[in-house]
């Protein structure tokens, strides 16, 4: 016998535990023997008594004062259940509890337990708190009391085992990858590892060391590479055996320290379309012990902190469109034991040194030939160019030579000197020296200055300068106009040069409507008006040691038709302003804006700096580049870090105050609008003064201050916007007459936000512009106040989304705070871990809002997959469409509706309709409670839906196939049903059962009709039952030894033998047995007696009792539900 005296003395709410079966001691909470389990309801009153819900036995001295100190049990010894054959179970009821207080607690620890929140719901909490729920449908909520899965979690999960797809993963977006601070991106982990790359590299690749890995190996080399640029940090040193040859369309080096580029034993050639050598920190050297040929459509050399030498033992040979060498600290040397050929076929030559000499110096002939420019220029140092035997040549085909020296300029040729330009300018600070046998210069214009003098120009009103060529020069220039407009033109060139250069002025006009434009001063460059206007072909604002200051009340314009636009101060800064209305740069070709300290752009209104076919550059070599809106700004500091409402950004992007984001106009989805042409004009709806029945958008101004439209309605578009995505829309401007005020015309503000503005110039323009969230109808309005001129025509519109763009990160993306994406070598991608250990890892929850295609297997290490709508699973023939296969002794499957199990596949195949424990291969279960009712558990429906079933009717069967001896499947049996009258409101069926035999194989044995009448053997039955053939009943024979004998179920014949002594025959109850025919045979010729007895009693044609008493009498009787009777 156990001791239970191990059950609580205490027990608050209800709880179950073991009651005695024998009764015989008292039963007490700390002393109960040999129980049975039963329901003790025991109020939290302390001091009620408790009873049970059984009525075995009674509780007996139950202790009224029960103690709370104590738990409510200590232990539960199962191993008697299986001995004790009296004992039962009944359930364990406890009151609901809260989370502070839950029903069902701990020793100790009251606040932490379970309890029942609601109706079919359980609570789990730990001190005090609700931490999870199940709700009714067993939907589990961690940290969430109204869960909306089945499983939903509030804050992060994770996951410690794998999430493996063995195929692809497609994604709408972009994948991007968070490798985490100080993590890596690995793509393989050995040799043996092949990585294939397919994309475009669209940031920076940067190795996770300096200068400790190599890219390639001395036994396995890269066979091209192919780069913009080449940098180094300290030493770039390029070193060929044989012949050194660089040839590309565009060939870069660019280093932070040295450059040297040597050949020990051939020539050296550098060879592409566009040809750079750049060094920022130290020299560049270029040495061949035979011809060095550097040639493309652009020659470039740049030291920013060293000399440049370039030295060859033959000839030295430099030719491209443009040919520039420059240098920001150190000399310029170039030395041939042969000729030195500089030669731009259709560009520049530039040799410029901004602190030391520059030499340029042959054995021979020395030739610079441009098609455009030729300009050699030493801030600080001498210009020293000499040809020992032979010729100095400096030409031009069409445009200028300028040698200009803070020193000296020495021109020396042992026989010509040779310059011809359209216009020549030779300009030194103290001495100008040409010598060699014969010297030719020739142009249109030749300037030659010495900038010790002074040019101050002032005037009271207005101040002009015009000429086929302007050029001023002098230690400072000074112009002022007061009052009144600057206005200094020039047929061809125009210079303004000297120590300083001054322009102020209510307006200033700056223009060369021909030629090129150039402003220079040694010191500080300051333009400043109303307006400030600068127009050429190209223009040139150079300040080689102060700041270069463009100031204006209303618009700043610099202009260049053709060439470039230039803005340098090589020591200070440049300042563009405009304090009431926008800056607009315009240049044909480059434009380019250098400053050593910063460089700032500051409008109220817009900035537009435009380059037609060439490159935009703006350089601040120590300072910030800015650009500064009265919404927000972005700089450009020193150490190469972008801000974006950031002043001080510390990466090379910093963005505040909004989000990033990526979009490629190069991938275009389907025309939007449905009317590009406007030929037909009937999608558009012009208001005021657009008119659309031209052929195109007409507007014309009619009244100051009318607001104008066309609008194509959302209904009338082709393709409907897309909230919040990029568009681009292309237009063609014909005519146009500018708006004399305030007049502006954007896309409305329906289908862009916010409103783009276009431009209303001659010629095709595209505007991008981000859709509403809602975009519905497309509009171009035009707003204006006080206007009373403005005038356009737009068309060929084109609206199209631009559907392309990509975030290319090989790094770390972190977002929120929190862990992001990591790449590895090997292409595992991590969202959340560091250490993705599959091609993608989550740790945490992830969600698809649209189609997961897997080519592949998908394991699932968890137990629960929750959808929220409906799991379709569709395939496109190739196989089954869903293969469940279970590997172990578990379940196939198990479909549940509500907790409850629907279909269930047992391990084996049998199959469960409605319960999970099948013994056959079909098991149906059925929970219909009502009693008296033949509840159908299995339709077999056959119809074909929209087609008639035809007079002879439609039916369905059930068949079985056996499988005989030679493991072939036998139709063996067939169930069918046939509806017979198929007349909507009168139909009719019968049933028939077929079986197989040898002679006619499968066919119909019994038919049910539609009365209910059965045939066996005949199918067309005229009686209740109808049977084509005989029929055999049982016979039971019986004797004195069986007597009394009860007639059985399976008894209809009995043969009594009483021979040995009387017989009796004890028949059923009449009442059970309505229409049951039974016979008594009396088969010995004994004087004994057969007697035939109903004990119910009930009788038998009256009487309680039938006697045989004759050899071969046989009495036949029937019940007609009460008594029997002789038939």
């Amino acid at each position: 016998m156990s001791d239970y005296s191990i059950y609580p003395k205490a027990i608050d709410g209800y709880a179950q535990i073991p009651l005695a079966v024998d009764r015989k001691s008292p039963v007490a909470a700390e002393s109960i023997n040999r129980p049975r389990s039963a329901i003790i309801n025991i109020e939290n009153t302390l001091g009620i008594a408790p009873h049970i819900s059984d009525t075995y036995g009674e509780f007996e001295n139950v202790d009224a004062r029960l103690e709370n100190s104590e738990a409510i049990l200590d232990s539960v010894d199962l191993q008697y259940v299986t001995d004790r054959g009296n004992e039962t179970t009944h359930s364990l009821e406890v009151q609901n509890g809260t989370a502070a207080l839950p029903a069902y607690t701990f020793y100790q620890d009251v606040n932490t337990g379970m309890f029942r929140p609601d109706s079919d719901e359980l609570g789990f909490s730990t001190s005090g708190a609700e931490q999870l729920r199940i709700d009714a449908s067993g939907q589990v909520g961690i940290g969430k009391m109204n869960p909306s899965y089945l499983l939903d979690v509030a804050g992060d999960v994770n996951i410690d085992g794998d999430l493996e797809v063995l195929g692809d993963i497609h994604a709408v977006g972009n994948i991007t990858f968070d490798a985490g601070t100080g993590g890596r991106i690995i793509l393989g982990t050995g040799p043996e590892d092949e990585v294939d790359f397919n994309a475009d590299v669209i940031s920076d690749i940067i190795p996770d060391q300096d200068n400790l890995f190599d890219l390639g190996s001395a036994a396995q080399q890269w066979q091209d590479l192919n780069v913009y640029g080449v940098r180094s940090s300290s030493v770039l040193a390029i070193n060929a055996t044989a012949a050194l040859d660089m040839d590309a369309a565009s060939a870069t080096l660019d280093a932070t320290g040295s450059i040297s580029v040597t050949s020990s034993a051939g020539p050296v050639t550098l060879e592409g379309t566009a040809v750079s050598v750049d060094s920022t920190v130290g020299p560049v050297a270029l040495t061949a012990t035979g011809v060095l040929d550097m040639e493309g459509k652009s020659v470039s050399m740049d030291s920013t902190g060293g000399p440049i030498s370039i030295d060859s033992s033959a000839a030295l040979n430099l030719e491209g469109n443009t040919v520039v060498i420059d240098s920001m600290v150190g000399s310029i040397t170039a030395t041939a034991a042969d000729g030195l050929g500089l030669s731009a076929t259709s560009g520049d030559v530039d040799i410029t040194s901004d602190a030391g000499a520059i030499v340029v110096n042959a054995f021979t002939d020395l030739d610079m030939d441009a098609t455009d420019n030729v300009s050699i220029d030493s801030a600080n140092g001498n210009v020293t160019i000499n040809a020992t035997t032979g010729d100095v040549q400096i030409t031009t085909e069409s445009s200028d030579i300028i040698l200009s020296s803070a020193n000296h300029v020495d021109i020396d040729a042992a026989n010509s000197v040779f310059i011809d330009a359209n216009l020549v300018g030779l300009v030194a600070l103290t001495s100008l020296d040409l010598t060699g046998e014969t010297v030719d210069i020739d142009g249109e214009s030749v300037t030659i200055d010495s900038t010790v003098g002074e040019v101050d120009l002032n005037a009271a009103t207005a101040l002009g300068l015009s000429g086929e060529t302007v050029d001023i020069d002098g230690e400072s220039v000074t112009i002022d106009s007061s009052v009144g407009v600057i206005d200094i033109t020039a047929a061809t060139a125009l210079s303004l040069g000297g120590t300083s250069v001054d322009v102020d002025g209510e307006s200033v006009t700056i223009d060369s409507s021909v030629g090129s434009v150039s402003l220079a001063a040694t010191t500080d460059l300051s333009l400043a008006g109303e307006t400030v206007d600068i127009d050429g072909e190209s223009v040139s604002i150079d300040s080689t040691v102060s700041s270069v200051d463009i100031t204006a009340n209303t618009d700043l314009i610099l202009d260049s038709t053709t060439g470039d636009i230039d803005v340098t101060a090589t020591v200070g800064e440049i300042n563009l302003n405009t304090a009431a209305d926008q800056i607009i740069l315009n240049s044909a070709t480059d434009l380019d804006l250098d400053a050593t300290n910063d460089v700032y752009i500051d409008a109220v209104k817009d900035v537009s700096i435009n380059s037609t076919s060439g490159d935009v550059k703006v350089s601040a070599v120590v300072g910030d580049v800015g650009l500064d809106t009265a919404a927000g700004f972005v700089i450009l500091n020193a150490a190469g870090n972008v801000g974006i409402d950031s002043k001080a950004p510390s990466h090379k992007l910093s963005v505040a105050n909004g989000n990033i984001e990526v979009s490629d106009a190069s991938v275009l989805g389907p025309e939007s609008l449905d009317e590009v042409q406007f030929s037909t004009h009937t999608k558009w709806n012009p208001v005021n003064d657009f008119n659309v029945t031209g052929g195109n958008a007409y507007y014309k101004l009619s009244l100051a201050g009318l607001t104008s439209s066309i609008t194509q309605l959302q209904a009338d578009l082709a393709t409907p916007g897309v909230g919040k995505r990029w568009y681009a829309f292309t237009y063609d401007v014909l005519l146009t007459a500018s708006f004399d005020s305030d007049g502006e015309v954007t896309i409305g503000p329906s289908f862009s936000s916010p409103p783009a503005k276009l431009d209303l110039t001659t010629g095709t323009h595209t505007v991008y512009f981000q859709s509403a969230a809602g975009p519905t109808d497309f509009s171009i309005i035009v707003t204006s106040i006080t206007d009373t001129v403005g005038e356009f025509t737009i068309d060929n519109v084109s609206l199209k989304e631009i559907q392309g763009g990509n975030a290319i990160v090989n790094g770390l993306v972190t977002g929120g705070g929190v862990s992001g994406i990591k790449i590895l070598s090997n292409g595992n991608v991590g969202l959340g871990t560091v250490d993705p250990e599959h091609l993608l890892h989550v740790v945490g929850d992830a969600r698809i809002q649209g189609d997961l295609t897997v080519n592949g297997t998908v394991t699932q290490i968890d137990t629960d997959v929750a959808t929220t709508e409906r799991l379709e699973i569709t395939n496109d023939g190739t196989g089954p469409a869903i293969i469940v296969n279970q590997q172990g002794a578990q379940p196939i499957a198990d479909f549940q509706d509500d907790g409850a199990t629907a279909l269930y596949i047992e391990d084996g195949g049998n199959v469960g309709l409605g319960l999970n424990n099948p013994n056959k291969k079909l098991h149906i279960f059925d929970s219909y409670a009502a009693t008296g009712t033949n509840e159908t558990s299995i339709v077999i429906e056959r119809r074909v839906d929209g087609a008639g079933v035809g007079a002879n009717g439609i039916g369905t069967s059930i068949g079985f196939s056996l499988e005989n001896d030679a493991d072939a499947p036998v139709d063996s049996g067939l169930i069918s049903t046939i509806l017979t009258n198929v007349a909507a409101g009168t139909e009719t069926s019968v049933m028939k059962f077929s079986t197989r035999r040898i002679t006619d194989g499968l066919a119909e044995r019994v038919i049910i009709d539609q009365d209910g009448r059965v045939g066996i053997g005949e199918f067309d039955p005229k009686s209740t039952l109808s049977v084509g053939g005989s029929a055999s009943f049982p016979i039971k024979s019986i004797a004195f030894v069986d007597s009394p004998y009860a007639v059985l179920e399976a008894d209809y014949t009995i043969l009594a033998d009483a021979s040995g002594g009387n017989v009796e025959v004890n028949l059923p109850n009449a009442q059970n047995y309505e229409g049951r025919i039974c016979n008594v045979k009396k088969i010995d010729a004994s004087a004994n007696v057969v007697s035939m007895i109903d004990l119910t009693p009930n009788d038998i044609d009256g009487a309680l009792s039938k006697d045989i008493s004759i050899q071969w009498v046989s009495v036949t009787i029937q019940s007609d539900g009460s008594n029997w009777y002789i038939i």
